[in-house]
């Protein structure tokens, strides 16, 4: 897939995964949606890609947990780029803690961003992409999503679920010339550990 001049949605953006992901795809000319909940950061990235040939870069603060920030910020990419190529559906949260003993608020609330975060994601670009007949889904899953490990079972289970939503979603959105890919990275330099939700990870 061609990506000059793509309008490139990416969720989670103001660190980790998709602040390197949105410096990698801006050293095309591109237009890149940097949606994520830490403002402060966020803006920083902008300013950083903007000075780059070719690129524009628009920071959202939005909290994929809430539909109606989420709906909002989709219009307000498309309004501002014209249009929606990619979604980057990148947004997520770790947890470690024992099954028996673990928090089920705190796994909702995982559950949240992981899983229904990057469905409402999902379901607020698809209007734009089935108008132009033409769009492209990438969901950043974990390869624990399909060999899950001990006490992580929790994040283990909502990448699954995302792994199977992927699945029949794919075949969904073929006859609108959508195509759905699932990216399973393995252990990675970032800082996402220290922000995992908190749970007993004791035996």
């Amino acid at each position: 897939m061609d990506l000059t001049r793509r309008t490139i949605i990416i969720t989670g953006a103001s660190r980790g995964i998709g602040a390197a992901t949105a410096r990698v795809l801006a050293t095309r000319p591109v237009s890149l949606a940097l949606w994520a909940r830490t403002a402060d950061s966020l803006h920083l990235l902008t300013e950083e890609l903007n000075s780059r040939p070719g690129v524009q870069a628009l920071a959202i603060p939005v909290d994929v947990t809430s539909p109606e920030q989420v709906h909002r910020a989709a219009g307000q990419t498309e309004q501002h780029f014209g249009r929606i190529d990619i979604l980057i559906n990148n947004a997520g949260v770790g947890m470690r803690s024992p099954l028996a003993t673990t928090d089920i608020s705190l796994a909702r609330q995982l559950f949240a961003v992981n899983f229904w975060g990057a469905l409402t994601c999902i379901q607020a670009v698809l209007p734009a992409m089935k108008r132009q007949a033409d769009g492209l889904i990438l969901n950043v899953s974990s390869i624990i999503g399909r060999r899950a490990l001990p006490y992580s079972g929790i994040y283990c289970s909502s990448k699954a679920a995302l792994n199977a939503l992927s699945e029949s979603l794919r075949v969904e959105l073929n006859p609108y010339n959508i195509r759905v890919i699932d990216f399973y990275p393995g252990v990675t330099r970032t800082d996402f550990l220290r922000h995992q939700l908190t749970g007993d990870a004791s035996r």
